[in-house]
């Protein structure tokens, strides 16, 4: 797949899980376990990457990778609880663990190829 529509899907997925975090926040009985203030976060750091995204500026890989480190914490922890509670996959946060490192491989290869 080329470079540029790479950026494009992850750009994409970006919004989308911006939209999700949105509702999150204006209708919180749809995601009842998550916080306000957390939907309200993640709302921002999606847009914010969905829209930088696509000029790559070099500062946005430091910011990937802060939040791939976050979102192994939560959904990692979330998706060990639920297997270990509840005998499930948590199919959600392993999406969301699978995708994160993705984009966070994509990301951080384009960025040294352009150092290079």
């Amino acid at each position: 797949m080329y470079a540029r529509t790479r950026f494009k899907v992850i750009a994409i997925l970006f919004a989308g899980a911006a939209v999700f975090h949105a509702i999150g926040l204006l209708a919180p009985e749809w995601a009842p376990a998550e916080s306000r203030w957390r939907h309200a976060c993640y709302t921002l750091l999606d847009f914010t990457n969905a829209f930088f995204i696509l000029s790559r500026p070099t500062w946005q890989v430091a910011l990937l990778w802060a939040i791939t480190a976050e979102q192994f914490h939560s959904h990692g922890v979330t998706a060990y609880e639920v297997w270990w509670r509840d005998g499930r996959i948590d199919w959600l946060s392993l999406a969301v663990l699978g995708v994160m490192t993705c984009v966070l491989f994509v990301t951080t290869s384009d960025w040294a190829r352009r150092r290079a």
